[in-house]
């Protein structure tokens, strides 16, 4: 026989193991160490060694692939337990209001199970049954624990959540040998990061034990990748970093109104039709992504890259835009009445080189100061009324045959620029350069 213990551990993260840890200790945490203590289970584990899962798993996992178990060496496992009062899309193995973790021993083995939960008015319970759906064991949080041996076969832990609130809980699980602690292991899992990452949004205080509708929503999103029509109000996206399959993250129609992403990195997104005012987003990366019909309105947008993004009908008025990138973004409107819209925008030190569609989108009061918008064409009447483009590169550009009213070109540069026919009424060119420009038939009012 072969004299090897399985223990199922349930406890909090301490707060020296991680950066995060303090958040975490709010959170319900399940541990789960499979200790090999004689040399042929350690050869056993060598032996599959080369199976190629490398942790990260995560409850989604098992439910998209049923003949999926749990095995050693499977590193940080994240579980999302939902309360019996919770919507049935959030639900992934199991039904609404457990979970279901399968595990498959090959030989006869001790398990010893244990929850010790941080808060201690804490109902949720454990419980082992076999294939045939036989309770075995079951084990409360904070009562102890319990051993027993496990012939070879196929099991099911089953995590049951108490109900007492509606929120969701994560939880983690985690393979290692007895020896390994985890804390040791913790950083190491990609997955793991992830959480913490959404964890990171939770209060830092125990009473923020029941979570609110926009934290079990980020939740689902970190472990998802989607939460369409979600209400993500006021979320913290900041650690978010995905660069992973195109297209894979799905915010159609979500509430991010007052989000804050600051060093976000969402690649190949589809973030259309949202409510976005008052969002902060600075230092972010949405590169190839959708935006098109949002609303970013009266939001404050910095230093973000907008690469080959579709910005089409997008508004962004009376939004803080100082120095994004907006090459290769589409600015075209996204039917005949809903434009681009950066009225009354502050887009100082922005660029615009190469993005398409920029003469449909409207720039009505923009403060473009410093913008760079060289060999555009801008071929629009009224385009930038009442805006003030000083000190912006406009080389290259095409403002031919069209009419412009009160815009402020002070120190533009206008080199090799086509301005004939370009009529501008009451605008200020005080200091523009037109090296090179073609201004035959133009009335560019003052250039003094």
């Amino acid at each position: 026989m072969i004299n090897t213990n399985y223990r199922v551990f349930i406890s909090k993260i301490s707060s020296s193991e991680h950066r995060f840890a303090r958040k975490i200790r709010t959170v319900v945490t399940l541990s789960l160490f499979i200790a090999l203590f004689s040399l042929m289970a350690a050869c056993h584990d060598n032996n599959n060694s080369s199976s190629g899962r490398t942790g990260g798993l995560s409850e989604q996992d098992f439910a998209n692939n049923p003949i999926l178990t749990a095995q050693p060496g499977d590193g940080v496992i994240l579980y999302l337990l939902e309360s019996a009062n919770a919507l049935e899309s959030a639900n992934k193995t199991g039904e609404v209001g457990f979970d279901i973790l399968p595990i498959k021993t090959e030989f006869g083995t001790n398990h010893t199970f244990c929850w010790d939960d941080i808060a201690e008015d804490s109902e949720h319970f454990m419980a082992l049954l076999d294939i045939e759906g036989v309770e075995l064991l079951k084990e409360n949080v904070n009562g102890g624990c319990q051993t027993i041996f496990l012939e070879p076969g196929e099991y099911e832990i089953r995590m049951f959540n108490d109900d007492n609130t509606d929120h969701i809980i994560p939880i983690f699980i985690q393979y290692d040998r007895d020896e390994e602690l985890f804390s040791q292991n913790i950083s190491e899992s990609g997955l793991l990061d992830k959480l913490l990452r959404a964890l990171s949004f939770l209060d830092g205080s125990i009473d923020s034990h029941a979570q609110t509708e926009q934290e079990d929503n980020f939740t689902i999103f970190i472990d998802t990748w989607e939460c369409p029509g979600c209400d993500l109000s006021g979320v913290d996206f900041s650690s978010v970093n995905y660069t992973g399959d195109p297209f894979l993250i799905n915010l159609v129609g979500a509430d991010l109104t007052d989000a804050t992403m600051i060093g976000t990195v969402m690649w190949n997104a589809t973030i259309t039709d949202v409510s976005a005012e008052g969002a902060v987003l600075s230092y972010c990366n949405f590169a190839e992504s959708f935006f098109s019909s949002s609303d970013f309105s009266n939001a404050t947008i910095s230093n973000v890259t907008f690469f080959g993004v579709a910005l089409r009908g997008v508004k962004f008025t009376n939004s803080a835009m100082q120095s994004n990138d907006f090459g290769f973004a589409d600015l075209g409107p996204e039917d005949d009445s809903q434009i681009t819209d950066f009225d009354n925008a502050i887009l100082d030190g922005s660029s615009f080189v190469d993005a398409f569609n920029v003469k449909d989108a409207s720039f009505t009061g923009a403060s473009m100061i410093s913008v760079d918008l060289s060999n555009q064409d801008l071929t629009t009447p009224g385009l930038f009324t009442g805006a003030t483009l000083d000190s912006a590169n406009l080389s290259g550009v095409n403002l031919s045959d069209v009419a412009m009213l009160e815009v402020s070109f002070q120190n533009t540069n206008f080199t090799n620029a086509d301005l004939s026919n370009f009529i501008c009424i009451d605008c200020d060119f005080t200091g523009a350069d037109f090296t090179g420009a073609n201004t035959d038939g133009a009335s560019l009012g003052s250039t003094e």
